[in-house]
C-alpha cells in the first residue's frame, strides 16, 4: 500500500510518503520525505550569538571553521543515503520546488550539513543534541569539463551552527 502524510508548518509544506513493495516474496518498506518552503522566510535575527532565522546582516562569528562543499559531496551523500531527490541532484530542481536557490544549483542534504556541523564541532557528552534547519546551502552545480566549484560553508567553532556567506543555515540545540 501507499501512504501520504502532508503538514503544513512554520512555512513550509512537509510531504512523507510510504510505500509497500513486495519483493521476491518479502515486503520492503521505503519511505522518502519532501519539504518546501510556502512561504518566505521571516526576517533574520540573532539572539545570544545563536542563529534564529534566515534574512541578511548575520556577521560571521571570529574563528569560524571553513569548509567548501561541492556537488559531487551532494551526490555522494545522496548515493549513501539513499536519498535522491532530485533537488539535491538536477540543477533548478530546487527552485522549482520553491526554493530560493539559482538555477544551476543544488541543496544540499539537511542531514549532510548536520553531519558536517557535528564532524567538525563534537557535541557535549552531558546534553543531547538537536539540529534545527533554519535555510538550504545552495551549492553550484559544476558544468560538464569546468573546474568544480563549491559553496563555503562557516561553521562557528563553539556551537557548530553554519551560515553561508552571511546567511544562516542551520543551528545546533
Amino acid at each position: 500500500g501507499v501512504s501520504i502524510r502532508q503538514v503544513e508548518r512554520a512555512g513550509w509544506e512537509l510531504i512523507q510518503a510510504t510505500v509497500e513493495a513486495p519483493v521476491e516474496g518479502q515486503y520492503w518498506r521505503v519511505t522518502h520525505e519532501l519539504a518546501r518552503r510556502t512561504s518566505p522566510p521571516g526576517p533574520g535575527t540573532v539572539e545570544n550569538g545563536k542563529l534564529t532565522a534566515p534574512g541578511t546582516g548575520f556577521d560571521t562569528p571570529s574563528g569560524c571553521v571553513f569548509y567548501r562543499l561541492t556537488d559531487s559531496d551532494v551526490g555522494s551523500w545522496a548515493q549513501a543515503s539513499g536519498d535522491r531527490n532530485p533537488i539535491h541532484l538536477l540543477p533548478g530542481r530546487a527552485a522549482e520546488a520553491g526554493l530560493s536557490v539559482g538555477p544551476g544549483e543544488v541543496v544540499a542534504h539537511g542531514l549532510l550539513l548536520g553531519a558536517i556541523s557535528l564532524a567538525l564541532v563534537q557535541p557535549s557528552p552531558s546534553r543531547q543534541n538537536g539540529l534545527v534547519f533554519i535555510g538550504s546551502a545552495d551549492v553550484p552545480a559544476s558544468e560538464c569539463g569546468a573546474e568544480e566549484s563549491w559553496a563555503t560553508l562557516a561553521v562557528d567553532p563553539v556551537s557548530g551552527d553554519i551560515a553561508q556567506g552571511r546567511r544562516p543555515v542551520l543551528r545546533r540545540q
